[in-house]
């Protein structure tokens, strides 16, 4: 993605959903100690997606079921769906190797990942430790 993207997606929301964002920024500023930021690495090394969803759904419940909709769909669904797109077609080149980052939420929730996405459209994926 390229920022421009990000930017795009961001500029799409609803005046209702950035009003919603930036009152949740403000509650996470206002109370750090609610973010479980710091313990992700961890999480993610013990492959604990459980902990990872439930963080999802605290930092992005926007108390209405119609914005945190819409945050996600725009932020991971949608992005999920263009990234495998990009992935394939990485994929499907003969003799080259490449190297993908990606954002940690765009792996990690089991309904909604570019792993998912892969999946459906037919590759195997599988998470190697990194112990």
């Amino acid at each position: 993605e390229t920022p421009e993207m990000q930017l795009e997606i961001l500029c799409n929301f609803s005046p209702e959903l950035l009003d919603a964002m930036v009152l949740s920024g403000c509650e996470l500023v206002l109370n750090p100690g609610q973010s479980d930021v710091s313990q992700w690495p961890d999480w993610w090394q013990s492959g604990d997606t459980e902990k990872f969803v439930a963080a999802f759904d605290a930092e992005n419940d926007f108390h209405s079921p119609g914005l945190t909709a819409e945050y996600k769909d725009a932020l991971l669904t949608r992005r999920n769906q263009h990234m495998a797109d990009v992935l394939c077609g990485y994929l499907e080149e003969d003799g080259r190797n490449f190297f993908v980052t990606v954002g940690l939420y765009h792996l990690v929730l089991p309904d909604d990942s570019v792993l998912v996405e892969l999946e459906n459209r037919g590759y195997k994926v599988e998470r190697l430790d990194g112990r």
